[in-house]
């Protein structure tokens, strides 16, 4: 295949490039027999991820209603992706940014936020609230403190859905038409996964949702999980659930490994909240019509995981293995397990 050359528009900001990701079909991991299986690279937006379009959507809705204005500083709780988009955006837009993190917050991450001149505020120690509840009430401090404020708050504000449905929902529709079948995403918020199925589930798309073990997200119990940027400790009100057609459950290390496997097999780095998607959408494919296309989001980067999935140490301390063939990758037992959960959540549900 030769370069194609695309005409590139000049903008004014790097704002303007956010969406239009790219959609790539895996050619190795999936079952040559089943449907295609198409990933929606996220990582392709400005500062690295899918809350890009969140954090954008929040913002230009909240300057909109004029709940945002010229000299407010924007505070929100975010150990990750959304951090950097809302620092991003207040360093083209002059605001002043306060992130309120936790010590689970990467090392990669804060200094992607304070390069953009966030302020990070980090919650120490164990409280006895938890680590997402401590931050929270630290932000109502801050806000208090630094008034006029504005908190976008990712999990409870509709116009983080809102974004979706208008952008990612619309372009996956227009990319893939009546070729579309189902999407599969990994659940945080319930922003990504909520506009997308808000804007494609009445074309008849399926909707799976894919949490990590571990998160209270679906009503299971909670304990620690190594994944970032999968699952909560509660249920956020972005989270339509009556949108989400069947929800599966991935492990850490099926989350890794498939991340790692993409990495070496398709030559795409992303995250484990992709390899969590990936492999469940390749379970899929496994069953469906060879016309069909499953369509995986994958959040963001793998470069944003230098401290964890890029280091062969740290994958060896928690029984990660990188499969050095594709048969290999594609037999990976735990991938195996999750794809015949995937098929039975599937079979016999009504999905309108």
């Amino acid at each position: 295949m030769s370069l194609v050359l695309r005409e590139a528009a000049a903008v004014d900001s790097v704002l303007d490039v956010v969406g239009h990701t790219p959609l790539v079909r895996l050619r190795r991991l999936p079952d040559p027999a089943g449907a295609d299986v198409f990933v929606k690279l996220e990582g392709f937006n400005p500062s690295g991820s899918v809350k890009d379009r969140s954090a954008l959507g929040m913002i230009d809705a909240a300057e909109a209603a004029g709940s945002l204005a010229p000299g407010m500083t924007v505070i929100e709780s975010s150990s990750g992706n959304l951090g950097v988009a809302i620092a991003q955006i207040g360093a083209v837009r002059g605001y002043r940014v306060i992130i309120v993190a936790d010590r689970k917050a990467s090392p990669a991450q804060v200094a992607l936020m304070t390069a953009y001149g966030a302020e990070v505020d980090l919650v120490q120690g164990d409280p006895p609230e938890g680590l997402q509840q401590a931050r929270w009430h630290r932000v109502r401090e801050l806000a208090a403190i630094h008034a006029p404020a504005f908190i976008p708050d990712q999990y409870d504000n509709p116009d983080n859905p809102a974004a979706h449905a208008r952008t990612t929902g619309a372009e996956l529709l227009a990319a893939l038409g009546d070729r579309f079948s189902t999407v599969v995403a990994s659940v945080s918020t319930g922003g990504h996964l909520s506009g997308i199925a808000e804007c494609v589930r009445p074309m008849g798309v399926r909707i799976v949702a894919v949490d990590i073990a571990g998160s209270a997200l679906f009503g299971s119990e909670s304990h620690p999980y190594l994944t970032n940027g999968m699952g909560l400790s509660w249920t956020p009100g972005n989270l339509a659930d009556d949108l989400i057609d069947t929800v599966v459950v991935a492990d850490d290390i099926t989350a890794f490994e498939t991340a790692r496997a993409l990495a070496l097999h398709e030559g795409i780095l992303a995250g484990p909240s992709t390899g969590a998607a990936v492999a469940a959408a390749i379970g899929v494919a496994s069953t469906a019509a060879p016309e069909d296309s499953v369509v995986a989001i994958a959040p963001d980067r793998g470069d944003r995981y230098v401290d964890s999935l890029l280091q062969p140490d740290w994958c060896e301390r928690h029984g990660i293995r990188a499969w050095p063939s594709v048969r290999q990758a594609r037999e990976n037992p735990r991938l195996a397990s999750l794809g015949r959960s995937v098929r039975r959540t599937l079979v016999g549900r009504d999905t309108g």
